[in-house]
């Protein structure tokens, strides 16, 4: 399919360089996509199973402004980005 093909042709090259196809990790990248789009469906297929008043309450995570500080600086600007998207 295109998405094992996307992956290959992104995950495997810089920018500005040739690539040669190899099938070989073509099928081993299908493969892993496989994996990824069942997991996918095994979320999806559970979460219907849960009640609205728990997956609300999944939702929201709050930090106090200590956890924030004590956190990584990547993992801070990762939270900065989250909380723009509010």
């Amino acid at each position: 399919g295109a998405d094992p093909l996307r992956f290959t042709l992104v995950v495997g090259n810089t920018a500005g360089q040739d690539l040669n196809l190899n099938l070989d990790k073509l099928a081993a990248n299908r493969n892993f996509i496989n994996k990824l789009w069942n997991g996918g469906k095994f979320i999806l297929f559970n979460l219907s199973e849960v009640e609205q008043e728990e997956l609300d309450q999944l939702a929201v995570v709050t930090f106090s402004q200590a956890d924030i500080e004590a956190l990584p600086l990547a993992e801070r600007w990762v939270i900065s980005k989250l909380h723009m998207t509010e």
